[in-house]
């Protein structure tokens, strides 16, 4: 999954990077809301947003109203909206910022439209690894038809809101949404999957190793013309005689 990570905080940004540096997901890091919205636009595959509330002099509302003005149709169709994780400041000791973040109207709108759930700093390393498995398993399993039931709270911060694809994201919060789910079938798709990057695997190893003789054979030298030895011919007619 590609993942845009926005911080001013080079802490952030080192901790985020650490932590999912031992996944698959390819990383695009940035340090304000000014160049998020310049890789969204060149990058339209972005499927997560990881950022602060408060990004210098802005907030990860900004960034959210901005980045939908963009054009997000790709070579492959209408490129749905990233979900966003956002950090912000535990309401610990009443501090004047963490209760300030909790109370904005614009952070509630957020949740209200499904597209962002919060998580308080500092950065729990493990929740943060187990909620984008899971907004990736998810993503994964609407793009397959399946429905999937809401993901459990996390043990800190504000509880997200479950993920929605763009069309169901900018629908009013009473729109239904359906929670039915076999986890027969869901494992079935699993392991299809699996068994579909095995082959393919296999495949290319094959092709690699068809490769490496191709190319030995090629590498191989040549015997020239001048260093074959020479044959005396004899013609027929002596052989007769």
């Amino acid at each position: 999954m590609r993942i845009l990570v926005v911080s001013n905080l080079g802490l952030i940004r080192h901790t985020i990077e650490q932590t999912l540096d031992v996944t698959d997901h390819t990383l695009r890091i940035t340090e304000n809301v000014q160049q998020a919205l310049e890789l969204l636009r060149d990058d339209r595959q972005i499927e997560l947003i990881i950022c602060e509330w408060t990004i210098r002099n802005l907030t990860a509302y900004d960034l959210f109203q901005s980045y939908r003005q963009i054009d997000r149709l790709s070579d492959v169709g209408d490129a749905p909206d990233p979900y966003f994780i956002i950090f912000r400041t535990p309401d610990r000791g009443n501090t004047a910022r963490g209760a300030g973040e909790r109370k904005d109207p614009k952070a509630e709108s957020l949740l209200t439209l499904g597209c962002a759930e919060f998580l308080d700093k500092p950065i729990d390393r493990a929740l943060l690894l187990r909620r984008i498995q899971e907004i990736q398993f998810d993503r994964m399993a609407r793009k397959s038809g399946l429905s999937l039931p809401s993901t459990p709270k996390p043990a800190s911060g504000t509880s997200p809101a479950t993920f929605m694809p763009a069309a169901e994201s900018r629908a009013p919060a009473s729109a239904p949404h359906s929670v039915g789910v076999d986890p027969q079938k869901v494992a079935t798709l699993c392991q299809d999957l699996l068994s579909r990057i095995e082959s393919i695997t296999t495949n290319l190893s094959d092709v690699t190793r068809t490769l490496e003789v191709f190319h030995k054979d090629c590498a191989a030298p040549r015997p020239h013309l001048s260093s074959v030895p020479s044959m005396n011919v004899v013609p027929s007619n002596e052989v007769n005689r």
